[in-house]
């Protein structure tokens, strides 16, 4: 009987490997395949295992070379490759018995499809790293773009008709890593891809044998398949248009850089630093990192020992890193975004999430009892890094919490539904804690976005590691919630949201998890508010007021130590003084019931001068009363001008 599944295995002293991924072979749960193995001139005792193992079983067939490399062998075997469809498995990796009958499924129950990929689970990594993986859809309109900036999945974690590989021309043997994506690359933007949403494919780490351990000649082979990518399809090249393929290309190939570098791997991120610097790409701050490469590889090594030991900490290594991940790991970051009858928003804010050019995040999108659609829309998306968690409305801190409860990730961000993010905001967040170990949060600046004039210019804080960071902080809430990336511990440990506060949890978290600890600043802006209507939080001003007093005077009690230290004038000045502030915004602003009930609490707690009292009273008048006087004392002064 003619084959129906064509399995092709390169192997090349893997004589420790063979028994298990074989096994997996023999164990599926589809029997009509037929297993081709090529030894690629082993000098262990893998030729005479496989000889063993084709003696036992007819659908088994083997063939030797003199050693030349994985591409070679797969396009040897897939000479006798007689399947209506191919899978490749390599000689140390696994499937789940039922990968070939759910993979074979798909492809016949969409004959327009040319390619079905899977989930697959890492083996072998630990701390967390093993966790199984079930890619996103990538059948959409972005299609070419994704498929173009990384390889989405493990060569054995897809099924592929026969005639496509053949027609497409096979590996490409002067790629010594890599031939699989230059492959999925060719062949995936122009056939249709079919996602099977299960884990069947297990991939095995087991030592530096391993073709994927080469970081630098990883990433070089990933450009250099890009690039005869884009040669070969130069209409591609014109729709996604100079900047967008730089970015796909230079730019991932610079990520790969910072990879290796925040990993120590210093040889590796020195070849690719280098690499990146002849195509003349990077900003200002990735040359400052890229420069120092260029020096002899010994004088690179000291350099950044120099700079460790400068901060005060022990260099790196890779185990003890954790910047950005492969698909198939425990995620590193969760992101929590509270959603309350947002269905307006979803789009653009769940965007910014699915834009950022690190990957390894978990969305956890806590519907607050929304009545507008919001639950439906969130569970009719399909990126599996996306969890919804629904529950009857109880507020805004109480989603968050909510979340909190369900994140994995050793980082956590916060996201409100109408609000984004730059598409570097995790990757740069991270990288710089990942740099400074002792500190438990990273802020950016931020961007109020629909306010007018001075209110809608782009703004990044200070350094709050410089100076009085108690009296900075105790002034007013140092960052909006989505600037600031944290770790999972810090908030947990801090309680989480306080729920008695609709206007200020955020800063009473930041005050208990910043205060006391070392922050660190990217300084750019990364984050965006947006302001589009009244019914946002914080336009409620006497809410907001009122609340921030509560979380000012709470920490001070909590903490006297700061009163002792800054003395209680000052104190007294930043929260009493901030709420005087806060009042007169609101009088300029014509909302004289708020503005009356904050100067009231100001005065009545002793703070202010007989000035204050003056606009009190006037702040008590009728509004009409109000405007009359203020037309009044304009006239007044204009009569004076002239004269």
């Amino acid at each position: 009987m003619t084959p129906h599944i064509s399995i092709i295995m390169p192997c090349y002293n893997a004589a420790a490997y063979l028994p298990q991924s074989v096994g997996s072979v023999l164990a599926q749960t589809r029997d009509d395949w037929e297993l081709i193995i090529v030894d690629d001139g082993s000098t262990d005792a893998s030729w005479q295992q496989l000889q063993r193992l084709a003696a036992t079983d007819p659908r088994i067939r083997v063939f030797h070379q003199l050693n030349a490399g994985a591409a070679a062998a797969r396009n040897r075997a897939l000479l006798e490759a007689h399947g209506v469809y191919t899978a490749f498995l390599d000689a140390d990796d696994t499937w789940h018995p039922a990968f070939l009958e759910s993979m074979e499924a798909a492809l016949d129950n969409d004959q327009g499809a040319g390619i079905a990929y899977c989930g697959w689970q890492n083996i072998g990594l630990g701390r967390g790293h093993d966790d199984p993986f079930v890619p996103p859809e990538y059948e959409h309109s972005g299609k070419i773009e994704s498929l173009l900036e990384s390889c989405r999945w493990p060569i054995h974690a897809a099924l592929v008709r026969t005639h496509l590989v053949n027609a497409c021309g096979r590996f490409d043997e002067s790629l010594s890593s890599c031939m699989d994506y230059d492959l999925w690359l060719r062949l995936g933007t122009i056939h249709r891809l079919i996602r099977v949403p299960k884990v069947l494919a297990f991939y095995h780490h087991h030592g530096g044998g391993q073709i994927t351990r080469n970081r630098a000649r990883i990433a070089l082979n990933h450009w250099r398949a890009q690039q005869k990518y884009l040669r070969a399809n130069p209409l591609i090249r014109a729709r996604l248009g100079h900047a967008q393929v730089r970015k796909l290309t230079d730019g991932e190939l610079l990520k790969r850089g910072y990879e290796s570098y925040w990993n120590r791997d210093l040889g590796a991120a020195r070849q690719i630093f280098c690499a990146v610097m002849k195509r003349g790409y990077g900003k200002a701050w990735d040359w400052k990192h890229m420069l120092p490469a260029l020096l002899p590889l010994p004088v690179y090594h000291a350099l950044i020992r120099q700079m460790d030991r400068g901060q005060g900490k022990k260099p790196l290594s890779g185990s003890d890193v954790q910047v950005k991940r492969v698909d198939g790991m425990t995620p590193t970051v969760s992101i929590i975004m509270p959603c309350y009858n947002a269905a307006a928003y979803l789009p653009q804010s769940m965007g910014s999430v699915l834009s950022q050019t690190f990957a390894n995040w978990e969305l956890i999108a806590v519907d607050d009892g929304s009545s507008d659609g919001t639950l439906a829309w969130l569970q009719a998306q399909t990126d599996p890094r996306l969890r919804v968690h629904s529950q009857a409305n109880q507020g805004v801190s109480a989603a968050r919490n909510a979340g909190l409860r369900l994140a994995r990730g050793k980082y956590v961000a916060f996201l409100d539904v109408d609000d984004t993010w730059e598409p570097t905001f995790l990757e740069k967040l991270l990288s710089v804690l990942d740099m400074h170990p002792e500190a438990v949060l990273a802020y950016s600046g931020w961007k109020n976005v629909g306010l007018p004039g001075d209110r809608g210019e782009p703004y990044v804080p200070p350094d709050y590691e410089q100076g009085e960071k108690w009296v900075r902080f105790l002034a007013a809430c140092p960052w909006p919630i989505h600037a600031a990336l944290t770790r999972s511990d810090a908030v947990r440990a801090a309680g989480g949201f306080d729920r008695r506060y609709k206007n200020a949890e955020d800063y009473a978290l930041w005050l208990n998890i910043a205060t006391l600890s070392p922050v660190v600043r990217i300084p750019e802006v990364l984050a965006f508010y947006h302001h589009h209507s009244a019914t946002q939080a914080s336009r409620d001003r006497e809410r907001a007021a009122l609340d921030n007093l509560d979380v000012q005077l709470r920490f001070l009690e909590a903490h006297p130590e700061i009163e002792s230290t800054l003395g209680k004038a000052k104190v007294r000045d930043l929260v009493y003084g901030g709420l005087l502030k806060k009042a007169y915004d609101c009088y300029w602003q014509r909302e004289l019931k708020c503005a009356r009930h904050l100067f009231l609490l100001a005065l009545g707690a002793g703070y202010g001068i007989p000035r204050n009292w003056k606009y009190t009273l006037l702040s008590m008048l009728p509004i009409s009363w109000h405007d009359r006087l203020a037309r009044l004392s304009k006239m007044k002064k204009n009569t004076h001008k002239q004269v």
